[in-house]
């Protein structure tokens, strides 16, 4: 069964290696600082500490003095097959067999640490190579060997632009107002207008939707036209 392990890692290895890349997911600038590591993971920066310096070594991110650590390119390809394997079967978990969310994850998780490349790329094509899983997290291609960094929140778009929601991080409640508001993953939006304090006014549909900024900051997208606000 160990023959058929996508890396010669331990999960526990992998997970350092997901928890980093998962932060740089969401935004948060790289080097990512040990005590923040840490922190995510629920573990003392001691072991953190160790368990760096033992990845550092087998050359798979990059550790910065008193500033923190970061993937190199080594590190950043063997991420890309972690969350291509994990996020096909999240889909397939959930789109396929009906499998609740958060338990499509955890099984996921498993099933990642003994997929073969030849599996997960049937499996893809089984799925319609799809391009998110069901968090609207981005599923890597098999060729690709970077991941992907900071998203664009709808905050930071501009009046008279048009984007497509890409991701929603939120918690199940805030997707299901938003989903009967008519804003789901893939649903192109035009913004007309932003209030002093973030609120934004969407149209989506030809349905005009008013969204408070803690909500815009929650929504990514894509950027159909017009430049990113920096």
């Amino acid at each position: 069964m160990s023959s058929l392990k996508p890396s010669s890692l331990s999960e526990s290895e992998e997970m350092y290696l997901v928890t980093i890349a998962k932060l740089i997911e969401n935004g948060k600038p790289s080097p990512i600082p040990l005590s923040e590591l840490a922190h995510e993971m629920e573990i003392l920066p001691v072991s953190a500490n160790q368990m760096i310096r033992k990845l550092a070594e087998q050359k798979l991110l990059n550790y910065v003095p008193y500033r923190g650590v970061e993937l190199n390119d080594a590190g950043k390809e063997k991420v890309a097959r972690i969350f291509r394997y994990r996020r096909l079967w999240e889909v397939f978990l959930v789109n396929s067999l009906g499998v609740p969310i958060n338990e499509a994850e955890e099984l996921a998780c498993r099933l990642e640490h003994i997929t073969p490349a030849s599996i997960s790329d049937r499996l893809s094509r089984f799925l319609g190579n799809p391009k998110i899983d069901p968090h609207g997290n981005p599923i890597p291609s098999a060729t690709q060997k970077q991941i992907q960094q900071k998203l664009l929140s709808l905050s930071k778009t501009h009046i008279h632009q048009s984007a497509k929601i890409s991701q929603i991080k939120s918690d199940p409640s805030v997707k299901t107002f938003l989903l009967q508001e008519g804003l789901t993953i893939g649903t192109t939006i035009h913004i007309l207008a932003k209030g002093s304090g973030g609120d934004m006014l969407v149209e989506a549909d030809d349905h005009i939707i008013s969204l408070a900024q803690k909500l815009t900051e929650m929504i990514y997208v894509d950027l159909i036209n017009g430049t990113v606000s920096l």
